[in-house]
Protein backbone atom coordinates (compact mmCIF):
# COMPACT_ATOMS: atom_id res chain seq x y z
CA UNK A 1 0.00 0.00 0.00
CA UNK A 2 1.48 3.38 -0.92
CA UNK A 3 2.28 5.76 1.89
CA UNK A 4 -0.08 8.73 2.07
CA UNK A 5 1.46 12.13 2.72
CA UNK A 6 -0.83 15.06 3.28
CA UNK A 7 0.36 17.88 5.53
CA UNK A 8 -1.90 18.18 8.56
CA UNK A 9 -4.06 15.36 7.27
CA UNK A 10 -6.12 12.67 8.92
CA UNK A 11 -4.88 9.14 8.25
CA UNK A 12 -6.05 5.60 8.86
CA UNK A 13 -3.48 2.97 9.81
CA UNK A 14 -3.50 -0.78 10.30
CA UNK A 15 -0.58 -2.38 12.11
CA UNK A 16 -0.19 -6.11 12.67
CA UNK A 17 1.83 -8.10 15.14
CA UNK A 18 4.69 -10.27 13.95
CA UNK A 19 3.41 -13.60 12.69
CA UNK A 20 -0.12 -12.61 13.69
CA UNK A 21 0.72 -13.50 17.29
CA UNK A 22 -1.89 -12.29 19.80
CA UNK A 23 0.49 -10.00 21.73
CA UNK A 24 -2.30 -7.62 22.70
CA UNK A 25 -4.36 -10.35 24.33
CA UNK A 26 -2.21 -9.38 27.33
CA UNK A 27 -3.63 -6.17 28.86
CA UNK A 28 -0.16 -5.24 30.13
CA UNK A 29 1.04 -5.02 26.52
CA UNK A 30 -1.93 -2.85 25.61
CA UNK A 31 -0.91 -0.57 28.47
CA UNK A 32 2.68 -0.49 27.16
CA UNK A 33 1.30 0.55 23.78
CA UNK A 34 -0.69 3.35 25.42
CA UNK A 35 2.41 4.50 27.29
CA UNK A 36 4.43 4.50 24.06
CA UNK A 37 1.71 6.50 22.28
CA UNK A 38 1.65 9.12 25.06
CA UNK A 39 5.45 9.47 25.00
CA UNK A 40 5.54 9.89 21.24
CA UNK A 41 2.61 12.34 21.33
CA UNK A 42 4.49 14.45 23.87
CA UNK A 43 7.57 14.61 21.64
CA UNK A 44 5.81 14.88 18.24
CA UNK A 45 2.19 15.96 18.69
CA UNK A 46 -0.72 14.36 16.88
CA UNK A 47 -4.33 13.64 17.78
CA UNK A 48 -5.79 10.16 18.01
CA UNK A 49 -9.21 10.45 16.39
CA UNK A 50 -10.10 6.80 17.02
CA UNK A 51 -8.33 3.55 17.78
CA UNK A 52 -9.00 -0.10 18.46
CA UNK A 53 -6.45 -2.67 19.62
CA UNK A 54 -7.23 -6.32 18.89
CA UNK A 55 -5.08 -9.28 19.94
CA UNK A 56 -3.08 -9.42 16.69
CA UNK A 57 -3.53 -6.00 15.08
CA UNK A 58 -4.70 -2.47 15.59
CA UNK A 59 -6.45 0.23 13.63
CA UNK A 60 -5.85 3.90 14.34
CA UNK A 61 -6.96 7.20 12.90
CA UNK A 62 -4.66 10.14 13.58
CA UNK A 63 -4.71 13.80 12.66
CA UNK A 64 -1.32 15.45 12.32
CA UNK A 65 -0.59 19.13 12.96
CA UNK A 66 -0.88 21.57 10.07
CA UNK A 67 2.27 21.50 7.97
CA UNK A 68 3.30 18.03 9.18
CA UNK A 69 2.89 14.76 7.27
CA UNK A 70 5.45 12.62 9.10
CA UNK A 71 3.36 9.82 10.55
CA UNK A 72 6.05 7.24 9.69
CA UNK A 73 8.56 8.57 12.23
CA UNK A 74 5.89 8.63 14.91
CA UNK A 75 4.82 5.03 14.25
CA UNK A 76 8.44 3.89 14.13
CA UNK A 77 8.95 5.36 17.62
CA UNK A 78 5.72 3.80 18.95
CA UNK A 79 6.63 0.42 17.49
CA UNK A 80 10.19 0.57 18.85
CA UNK A 81 9.07 1.56 22.37
CA UNK A 82 6.34 -1.09 22.47
CA UNK A 83 8.64 -3.86 21.27
CA UNK A 84 11.46 -2.90 23.65
CA UNK A 85 9.10 -2.64 26.62
CA UNK A 86 7.57 -6.02 25.79
CA UNK A 87 10.93 -7.78 25.41
CA UNK A 88 9.65 -9.71 22.37
CA UNK A 89 11.72 -10.16 19.24
CA UNK A 90 9.65 -9.71 16.09
CA UNK A 91 6.84 -8.06 18.03
CA UNK A 92 5.51 -6.15 15.00
CA UNK A 93 4.81 -7.29 11.47
CA UNK A 94 5.46 -5.16 8.42
CA UNK A 95 3.58 -1.87 8.43
CA UNK A 96 0.59 -1.88 6.12
CA UNK A 97 0.85 1.79 5.26
CA UNK A 98 -1.33 4.81 5.73
CA UNK A 99 -4.38 6.06 3.92
CA UNK A 100 -5.22 9.74 3.89
CA UNK A 101 -8.90 10.26 4.74
CA UNK A 102 -10.37 13.08 2.73
CA UNK A 103 -13.48 14.63 4.22
CA UNK A 104 -15.77 14.10 7.18
CA UNK A 105 -17.73 11.23 5.59
CA UNK A 106 -14.59 9.17 4.96
CA UNK A 107 -13.43 9.77 8.51
CA UNK A 108 -16.83 8.85 9.97
CA UNK A 109 -17.03 5.62 7.97
CA UNK A 110 -13.53 4.59 8.99
CA UNK A 111 -14.27 5.39 12.64
CA UNK A 112 -17.41 3.23 12.49
CA UNK A 113 -15.51 0.41 10.78
CA UNK A 114 -12.75 0.59 13.37
CA UNK A 115 -15.20 0.53 16.30
CA UNK A 116 -17.16 -2.41 14.86
CA UNK A 117 -13.99 -4.39 14.06
CA UNK A 118 -13.92 -6.51 17.26
CA UNK A 119 -17.45 -7.73 16.42
CA UNK A 120 -16.46 -8.68 12.86
CA UNK A 121 -13.55 -10.66 14.23
CA UNK A 122 -15.91 -12.57 16.51
CA UNK A 123 -14.28 -11.30 19.70
CA UNK A 124 -17.42 -9.73 21.20
CA UNK A 125 -21.13 -9.36 20.45
CA UNK A 126 -21.10 -5.57 20.59
CA UNK A 127 -18.46 -2.83 20.27
CA UNK A 128 -19.34 -1.81 23.84
CA UNK A 129 -17.99 -5.17 25.05
CA UNK A 130 -14.45 -4.58 23.72
CA UNK A 131 -12.25 -2.79 26.28
CA UNK A 132 -9.42 -1.57 24.03
CA UNK A 133 -11.31 0.87 21.85
CA UNK A 134 -12.06 4.55 21.58
CA UNK A 135 -15.69 3.48 21.16
CA UNK A 136 -16.22 4.12 24.87
CA UNK A 137 -14.95 7.70 24.56
CA UNK A 138 -17.28 8.26 21.61
CA UNK A 139 -20.23 6.91 23.61
CA UNK A 140 -19.48 9.18 26.58
CA UNK A 141 -19.38 12.12 24.15
CA UNK A 142 -22.80 11.17 22.78
CA UNK A 143 -21.55 10.29 19.30
CA UNK A 144 -23.30 6.90 19.21
CA UNK A 145 -26.83 6.07 20.29
CA UNK A 146 -27.32 3.44 22.98
CA UNK A 147 -27.01 -0.02 21.48
CA UNK A 148 -25.05 1.06 18.40
CA UNK A 149 -23.36 -1.94 16.87
CA UNK A 150 -25.77 -4.56 18.22
CA UNK A 151 -26.29 -5.27 14.50
CA UNK A 152 -23.94 -4.47 11.62
CA UNK A 153 -24.14 -0.72 10.99
CA UNK A 154 -26.07 0.12 7.81
CA UNK A 155 -23.61 2.94 7.15
CA UNK A 156 -20.96 0.30 6.44
CA UNK A 157 -22.96 -1.68 3.86
CA UNK A 158 -20.84 -1.60 0.72
CA UNK A 159 -18.18 0.53 2.44
CA UNK A 160 -14.63 -0.03 1.16
CA UNK A 161 -12.10 0.07 3.97
CA UNK A 162 -8.87 1.97 3.39
CA UNK A 163 -7.11 -1.28 2.50
CA UNK A 164 -9.21 -1.27 -0.68
CA UNK A 165 -11.39 -4.25 0.18
CA UNK A 166 -15.15 -4.13 0.75
CA UNK A 167 -15.93 -4.53 4.44
CA UNK A 168 -17.92 -7.70 3.76
CA UNK A 169 -14.84 -9.35 2.18
CA UNK A 170 -12.66 -8.36 5.13
CA UNK A 171 -15.22 -9.80 7.55
CA UNK A 172 -15.43 -13.10 5.63
CA UNK A 173 -11.64 -13.40 5.43
CA UNK A 174 -11.34 -12.97 9.19
CA UNK A 175 -13.61 -15.93 10.02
Amino acid sequence: MPQARQDGGTYCFTLVTGGGRPHFADPARVQRLRTALRAVMAARPFRIVAMVVLPDHLHAIWTLPRGDADHATRWRAVRRRTAMDSHVRGFWGRPLGAVWLEGAEAIRQHVDYLHYNPVWHGLVASPADWPHSSFHRYCRAGCYPTGWGAAPPQALAGFTFSAGEPVEAIREASR
